[in-house]
Order: structure tokens, then C-alpha cells, then sequence
């Protein structure tokens, strides 16, 4: 096993206490009364077709890399129902959930119901807006295009600031990526040496994958490359993590 190298918050611009703008941003934020919104987090997409390079949206353009480096700020599970198997640009899902692995999961109302699901969706109802997402036909398996996987996309985000940024960037997991990151996260703890994700500096690559249905797809391969200590990693929950977890509910499904 490689030993870990140990970072100070002082590499992430975002934690620099001297760096210019970290400091404007800050001031900008105080002289205004503004908070963080969902609209400063950029999404990173998978790319599609196996593609094994990232894009990375930002002011100047798109930057390419191969991989996403940075601390995990926030981690959360979350699932979609979309109203078409092929989503498009921009579409809402008709569903979303915060929690979809728990056994009595429920799922808010995002979107418009199309005709199609009106019915079915009707018997699930909790309330005006929330369903019994656990027991949804959709949720099942087998009930995904072709006969494969669910209809509902379980997935992960994974919020990552990055050593060069002032604010982190998300990355869905989609449903091909779910072993691979549920799995790394679950060992994580004991990878990092028992800290808490919010010290882990990972990387997330990408590896060439076919789906059951032979469809190819990108997959991500997340690794963990450093820490920071403890007492760093309190000032990066209490800087992102904690008012990532008020946000996250808002940030745009994949």
C-alpha cells in the first residue's frame, strides 16, 4: 500500500487566508447578505459513449482533464425518475429523492407527471407532493429500457474542491458508477486512517465499460491520493460540508 501524502488546507486556495480571491469572495458575500446557492456549484457530467476525459466548465471555457482532484467536501446519495428514458437538456425530473436506499424512502414532486406515469404514480401519493419511492413499479428492477436495471437512477454526488478553486464542483455517479464509488466510500475510513471523508483528497478517473444491454459507457474510478489533518478538516466541514448538506437538495439532478 502506497503511504498517503498529508496536505495542509493552506494548498486549497479556497482555505489560503492570503489569497486574493478567496478574500474578495468572502467580501463580496459579507457586504452583500448573500448566502451560497446551488447555482455556484458547477456540475461536471460523465462523459457519454466512453469517453475517458472530463470537461470542466469555466468562465475562460471548457477545461479537459483527465482527472477530478480534490477534497471531498460533501458526499449524497440521491435518485431521479425522469419523465423519458432519454432525458434531454434542461428536462426536470418528475421525482427526486434524498435518501433512496432506506427502506420506507420517500421521493418529492420536481416536475410535471406526464400522462403516461399519472395513474401509476397516483397509487404511491403520500401527499400533494410526496411518493412512497421504495415501492414505486419504477423502482424496480427490470423495469429500465430493454428490460435492464430500474427506470429510477439511484446515483452519488460527490462535491469536489479542487486545490486551484475557490468553490467545488459536483459529479454524479450515475447508476453504472454506483459499485465502484459506493464501494470506495465505504472503505474510506479505514483507507484514510479513520478520518472522515471531508479530509480526503481523491481522484476520480474514468474507465471504459458495456452495460448489460451493450451499451458503452464511462465508469468512474474514484482513488484516494491524500489527507488533510483533523483540525483542518473541521474548518473544511464547517467551510463546505455544512452548508453543503442545505444545499444539496437544490443542486440540478443529472
Amino acid at each position: 500500500m502506497n503511504e498517503l501524502a498529508t496536505i495542509k488546507k493552506s494548498e486549497f486556495a479556497a482555505f489560503d487566508g492570503k489569497n486574493p480571491v478567496a478574500i474578495a469572495m468572502q467580501q463580496n458575500l459579507e457586504s452583500t447578505g448573500e448566502t451560497l446557492r446551488p447555482s455556484d456549484i458547477t456540475r461536471v457530467k460523465t462523459p457519454s459513449q466512453g469517453g475517458l476525459k472530463w470537461t470542466i466548465p469555466t468562465a475562460a471555457g471548457d477545461t479537459v482533464v483527465d482527472t477530478i482532484d480534490g477534497l471531498l467536501v460533501y458526499y449524497q446519495p440521491c435518485g431521479v425518475l425522469w419523465p423519458s428514458d432519454e432525458p434531454s437538456e434542461g428536462m426536470l425530473p418528475v421525482l427526486r429523492t434524498l435518501n433512496p436506499v432506506a427502506k420506507d424512502a420517500t421521493a418529492e414532486q420536481v416536475g410535471p407527471i406526464p400522462p403516461d406515469m399519472a395513474e401509476t404514480l397516483e397509487k404511491y401519493r403520500i401527499d400533494e407532493t410526496t411518493y412512497r419511492w421504495s415501492d414505486l413499479p419504477y423502482n424496480q428492477f427490470g423495469s429500465g429500457k430493454g428490460g435492464f436495471g430500474k427506470r429510477c437512477k439511484e446515483q452519488r454526488m460527490l462535491f469536489i474542491l479542487q486545490r486551484a478553486s475557490i468553490f467545488p464542483v459536483v459529479v454524479t455517479a450515475q447508476p453504472g458508477s454506483l459499485k465502484s464509488v459506493t464501494g470506495f466510500f465505504r472503505q474510506l475510513a479505514q483507507a484514510s486512517g479513520g478520518k472522515p471523508y471531508w479530509c480526503c483528497e481523491i481522484s476520480l478517473g474514468l474507465e471504459r465499460a458495456t452495460s448489460k444491454g451493450g451499451q458503452v459507457y464511462s465508469r468512474i474510478v474514484p482513488r484516494l491520493i491524500g489527507t488533510i489533518s483533523i483540525k483542518d478538516g473541521e474548518v473544511a466541514k464547517e467551510t463546505w460540508t455544512d452548508k453543503l448538506a442545505g444545499i444539496a437538495h437544490q443542486v440540478e439532478a443529472d
